[in-house]
């Protein structure tokens, strides 16, 4: 065996690649938020300019009764490490995930990252000036965060809640903003509000952006005139353990069917069979949202013809708000963004919704979600295969061509 000398990784090499990642404003504030959402009761994100009119700080705070509790403790359990990993990460019921986000949003989105803390009943301060550690000589130190013990003045300055955290971002990079903030803030609001709207309402958790709050916002499948076409499927995922190969079968309504990998088509089976055979201690589910919730996936889908922003004249239609046979992908609540194997271009089919719920993270991964929660576009795995192939199936007989028979029956309804 040849013996060679291997260098370790010094903090200017990280910084470059995260400092040129695909974050923009929405990625990056999502990071803090995905950290906290489910853990405390109000986020405030607020967004300052300077004297010059230019962006100047960013201050995220929350109310979560614990801070940030590992603050103190070494290496990769330290939420500040580069490489930190707790068993929150692995945990479907959390939405942080990677155990990266937070430094690298900070790291694409400003120069100097500190943080306000309020953990254990004492206060503590943490800097990471980016630049400053790139500068650092020795490859260790160069990660090393700045941590100090702070005040209730100095805590109370930055903090408007008695518990929780701020992180205060300065230095801000001008390509997070375009040359119109209120153009900016309103993209925020809006997509903020899409990507945690579930959460909000679930949990009844307030998020504010500078002072505004969030509102509920209600669905196509929450309207009348789409009720009437609202269709739930549950997918299970099973482990035959003699083969170590994945089982797929669905459950909608009365029908129920397994998936065929050869024909990459589903086949009629009965639920008496796959209660039968899910009894055999040789089979396992996998990615369950619980053990009482065996289903690893739940597409929902609906037909939106007949809502009043496109059944109208045709001036007055909403065409932006067309939901486009386009597959939604949320998991716990958090909306991630269109998941879609194939591009579809038949317009018939431009006002069906579809969502595919799911709760566990090696799925979201398995489905093409990143580290910095975009959606790949490569979907070459026989998961993804099964989810496209069920959405076809589920989508059935929703056109908008006036022509067929099928759009006559749903005209009907």
């Amino acid at each position: 065996m040849l013996s060679i000398e291997s260098c370790g990784t010094h903090f200017e090499g990280i910084y470059d690649i995260y400092k040129n990642a695909d974050y923009n404003l929405v990625k990056a504030i999502c990071e803090y938020i995905d950290n906290i959402i489910l853990k405390c009761n109000n986020i405030d994100v607020n967004i300052q300019k300077d004297s010059d009119g230019k962006i100047d700080k960013i201050l995220i705070s929350d109310d979560n009764l614990k801070g940030f509790e590992s603050i103190l403790k070494s290496e990769r359990e330290n939420p500040f490490n580069f490489t930190h990993k707790r068993i929150g990460h692995q945990d479907d019921n959390e939405t942080s995930q990677f155990g990266i986000g937070m430094k690298a949003a900070s790291i694409a989105i400003a120069k100097v990252l500190t943080v306000y803390t309020k953990t254990n009943n004492k206060y503590y301060r943490v800097v990471l000036d980016f630049e400053e550690m790139c500068k650092r000589e020795d490859s260790i130190l160069s990660f090393q965060p700045n941590i100090y013990e702070s005040s209730f003045a100095e805590y109370n300055k930055f903090h408007k809640y008695s518990s929780g955290s701020s992180i205060y971002l300065s230095n801000i990079r001008s390509n997070m903003f375009s040359s119109n903030l209120e153009e900016d803030l309103k993209t925020l609001k809006n997509e903020l509000n899409e990507i945690y709207n579930n959460i909000i309402k679930q949990n009844n958790c307030n998020i504010f952006v500078n002072n505004e709050k969030l509102k509920v916002l209600y669905s196509f499948f929450d309207h009348d005139n789409c009720k009437p076409f609202n269709r739930t499927a549950y997918l299970f995922t099973v482990l035959e353990k003699s083969t170590n190969k994945e089982l797929y079968f669905y459950k909608y309504n009365q029908t129920f069917k397994i998936f065929n990998r050869n024909t990459e088509k589903f086949n009629n089976y009965t639920y008496n069979e796959f209660e039968k055979k899910i009894g055999d201690k040789s089979y396992e589910y996998l990615d369950s949202f619980s053990n009482k919730k065996k289903y690893s996936a739940i597409i929902n889908t609906t037909f939106t013809k007949f809502h009043p922003k496109f059944n109208c004249e045709n001036d007055k239609r909403e065409k932006d708000d067309m939901p486009r046979n386009i597959l939604k992908l949320y998991r716990d609540g958090r909306k991630y963004g269109d998941w879609d194997l194939k591009k579809r271009s038949n317009g018939s089919n431009n006002y069906t919704a579809s969502e595919i719920h799911i709760k566990s993270k090696k799925l979201a991964r398995d489905l093409g979600l990143t580290f910095n929660k975009a959606i790949s576009n490569i979907h070459n795995n026989i998961i993804c295969s099964v989810i496209d192939c069920l959405k076809t199936e589920i989508c059935k007989g929703f056109t908008a061509d006036s022509n067929r028979k099928e759009y006559v029956k749903l005209y009907d309804i």
